[in-house]
């Protein structure tokens, strides 16, 4: 008993810290609106708050009710909170926390397309997003709905941590570039990133936590090795900055050498 509760306060540990990470990188869209004299200390210990003080309740409350709601949301939020007011407003928050995360996620998509060079208008991009869902949704219903849903959940957070690890890696070298002095927006849009990189650190990262993976879909082999013990979420992280760092700085440096070179090939 106290296995399976040390197990599920690591495994809603986890989630809360993988949706948390996974949003950090857009406070930097909101930041911009900040007066440059706003203390560096006070932005970051107010974002980390906020984010963990909103995900960990949240999730600790999805721990707690997790076997009453399983896959029968009005009925779990019955026997949770009873019926009348009090459970009309449980699934009322459940309907409006879905409408306003999927609505997040379509904005961080389309800032994601965009960093990315994909210049796709962000309705279209909203509707693609939300297209692929549905379908995804369909698929989830055609079977069991719960197994299906957390198997979803799991395997695609596995994503996270190699994403974390080419953000980091490149906030911190353009951080070195600009050497203090506060970010110019046309500065950075004049010497683009090429995009090669970050993809084969991401799928480098993600390739090399496969056999550390312990999931209901599937489970490598040094996962097996380890009784168990899931390291995947480590070793993504380690790999895409291992992997990112010296590809970026290289592509970096070919990116600022070829302007150069063809000016004095003209001349």
């Amino acid at each position: 008993m106290a296995a399976d509760r040390v197990g599920a306060f690591v495994l809603t540990s986890t989630i809360s810290l993988s949706l948390a990470i996974s949003w950090a990188p857009y406070a930097s869209d909101f930041s911009r609106y900040l007066p440059r004299t706003t203390s560096r200390l006070r932005m970051f210990w107010f974002a980390l708050l906020g984010m963990v003080l909103s995900y960990a309740w949240v999730q600790t409350l999805g721990l707690w009710g997790a076997k009453l709601f399983t896959d029968r949301t009005a009925a779990g939020v019955h026997g949770l909170l009873g019926g009348g007011a009090l459970g009309a407003f449980g699934l009322l928050a459940i309907a409006a926390a879905a409408v306003c995360s999927n609505a997040m996620n379509d904005y961080s998509g389309s800032l994601a397309l965009q960093a990315a060079g994909v210049r796709i208008p962000r309705p279209l991009a909203a509707g693609t997003a939300a297209g692929l869902g549905f379908l995804l949704v369909l698929w989830m219903h055609a079977a069991d709905t719960t197994a299906r849903f957390e198997n979803v959940l799991l395997f695609v957070g596995y994503w996270i941590p190699g994403f974390v690890g080419v953000v980091i890696v490149d906030a911190w070298l353009r951080a070195r570039a600009r050497k203090g002095a506060p970010i110019d927006i046309a500065a950075e849009f004049a010497r683009p990133q090429p995009w090669w990189p970050a993809v084969a650190a991401f799928v480098a990262a993600f390739a090399a936590a496969v056999p550390f993976m312990n999931t209901s879909l599937f489970v490598g082999p040094i996962a097996t090795a380890l009784h168990g013990a899931d390291l995947a979420y480590y070793v993504a992280f380690v790999v895409a900055v291992a992997v990112y760092a010296p590809l970026r700085l290289w592509a970096g440096r070919r990116a600022a050498v070829a302007p150069e070179a063809s000016g004095t090939a003209t001349a």
